[in-house]
């Protein structure tokens, strides 16, 4: 498959200043749009193309509805404590942009630059608008990578065909833990407990013990009230 490699610099800009948008196009990478500020846009043109190919792993999920969820994924097989549920390539990754604002500025350009298959998986996503389906089913996440000899931690958000579908559980309710591989680029979700077939998959969106602050962000962020078994005992 061809390579390419695009850069755009953002004007300076109220909310977000002036940023890079990196978009690359290769076998290992096909379809994923990736964001970072400037200061990082050469860090990860160095290691992007270092990036493994590993074949997704979604055999095991099926998008389906959820009882008063909307959509959710339900799993298709039995799985073990530990075991790979489910694994594949992000939509977008954005990299190091102030705020949620910011955030949000940049990832609805991903609508622009992607192919129609891509594009059709945004649309069947929840919510209204595409600023809307982003905000309500972008996930976030502290990284470390490697810089030089040292690994530096990095705010990213990720949005995903499938990952972005799991519903929401409170840590100890939970059934998935929920990872972006810095090694090979992918989304992966593990079992933390034995799962059987036909269960509908949960991951904490939003933890902390403060279970007050921690409902008043989900709703404020996600728009619902979690009515998990960890918010209904407290």
């Amino acid at each position: 498959m061809e390579t390419s490699l695009y850069e755009i610099t953002r004007g300076p800009d109220d909310q977000i200043g002036c940023k890079c948008i990196l978009h690359r196009r290769t076998k290992q990478l096909s379809n994923t749009i990736i964001f970072v500020s400037p200061k990082l846009a050469s860090h990860w043109r160095q290691i992007i193309p270092l990036v493994p190919e590993v074949k997704p792993y979604t055999e095991s999920v099926e998008i389906t509805e959820e009882k008063g969820k909307g959509q959710g994924l339900r799993l298709l097989k039995d799985v073990k404590k530990g075991e790979l549920v489910l694994a594949e390539r992000a939509i977008s990754i954005t990299g190091e942009v102030e705020g949620t604002g910011g955030t949000m500025v940049l990832q609805k350009e991903v609508v622009d630059w992607l192919t129609p298959d891509r594009r059709a998986q945004i649309d069947s996503m929840h919510g209204s608008t595409h600023v809307e389906k982003l905000r309500l089913n972008v996930i976030g996440e502290d990284i470390m990578l490697l810089n030089g000899d040292t690994f530096e931690e990095h705010q990213i958000a990720y949005l995903g065909h499938l990952i972005s579908r799991i519903n929401h559980s409170c840590a100890s309710a939970a059934n998935l833990t929920v990872q972006f591989n810095t090694f090979n680029f992918m989304i992966e979700a593990f079992a933390k407990r034995d799962l059987e077939c036909g269960a509908f998959l949960s991951f904490a969106y939003y933890s902390g013990s403060d279970s007050k602050k921690r409902r008043e962000t989900i709703k404020q962020q996600w728009g619902f009230t979690c009515t998990c078994t960890v918010c209904a005992s407290e």
